[in-house]
């Protein structure tokens, strides 16, 4: 399986003696260099291996490192102040409702959260009563997850899997006062580029 350390484990939980764990770490460490000699795939990954998957894999995720942020993103986005209040944030979602995620911005121009649509449902669903009293820095969910333009999708892949409820990626760059928005990198336009990715590599390979 080339697991030495789960080897190790389960034969420790089998004895429950200390002093095989010496003994256990240089067998398996041996055990495991041997075996990925012999064969560089596991037990698990060897199907895998045979049906061309794992090769089909690394090629898109390939494929995804040459696709960049600033091919993707988008410019034309909604974004409010710190101080706006709910209804000024419903009209601004209401004026570009294929964005699920809202930027909010400070006084100096930096990004200081991300509002989601669905907060903004569940709050007048709530049966709120002043709704102007409530302020997009109270409702704004923060985030350090933040890309460049010149980062590529796959590393764009991974910070959706960071911050999994947002739906849109803030998309900055450095200025001469700290990083500025500049776009925001839609998760649906992601995943239909890879989806494209892969229809390409199979009609190929078809």
């Amino acid at each position: 399986t080339h697991g030495p350390i789960s080897a190790v484990l389960i034969l420790f939980e089998m004895t429950q003696d200390y002093n095989m764990i010496l003994p256990l770490l240089c067998a398996a460490g041996l055990a495991s260099v041997v075996s990925r000699a012999i064969d560089p795939d596991s037990i698990y990954l060897k199907k895998l291996s045979r049906r061309g998957e794992l090769s089909a894999w690394g090629h898109h995720t390939t494929s995804l490192e040459d696709i960049y942020v600033r091919d993707l993103m988008i410019t034309d986005f909604p974004k409010v102040d710190e101080a706006a209040a709910l209804p000024d944030i419903v009209d601004e979602a209401l004026r570009h409702p294929h964005i699920e995620n809202i930027p909010v911005m400070g006084s100096t121009g930096q990004l200081l959260g991300i509002i989601r649509t669905a907060e903004l449902h569940r709050l007048y669903d709530s049966d709120i009563q002043q709704p102007s009293l409530v302020r997009a820095l109270d409702i704004a969910q923060t985030t350090s997850t933040r890309v460049t333009p010149d980062e590529n999708l796959l590393d764009a892949l991974r910070g959706f899997g960071d911050m999994q409820e947002i739906e849109s990626l803030p998309v900055v760059e450095n200025g001469g006062n700290g990083a500025h928005l500049i776009g925001l990198l839609p998760r649906v336009n992601v995943m239909r580029c890879y989806r494209q990715e892969m229809l390409r590599h199979h009609s190929g390979r078809d």
